[in-house]
């Protein structure tokens, strides 16, 4: 099995979820400032969260590998 993970997206996320991510300043921002539904790879608690989610999926699962979509930013 290869496992397809779509980084850093948070599409589904609550709205209370989002709201306390967007004041930990943890969601990407546009050329204007604006939030937009994505993790900001460069903030140390979203590397953390999707890492850990990574550690789950391979000590979970018995995958032969892990595809890491959207992982550029």
């Amino acid at each position: 099995m290869h496992a397809w993970k779509v980084c850093w997206r948070v599409d589904g996320a609550s709205a209370d979820l989002l709201a306390r991510w967007r004041q930990d300043g943890r969601l990407q921002l546009t050329d204007t400032g604006e939030t937009i539904p994505w993790l900001c790879p460069s903030h140390p608690a979203n590397l953390q969260y999707e890492k850990d989610a990574l550690r789950e999926l391979l000590t979970r699962y018995a995958v032969d590998g892990v595809h890491l979509d959207y992982i550029r930013y």
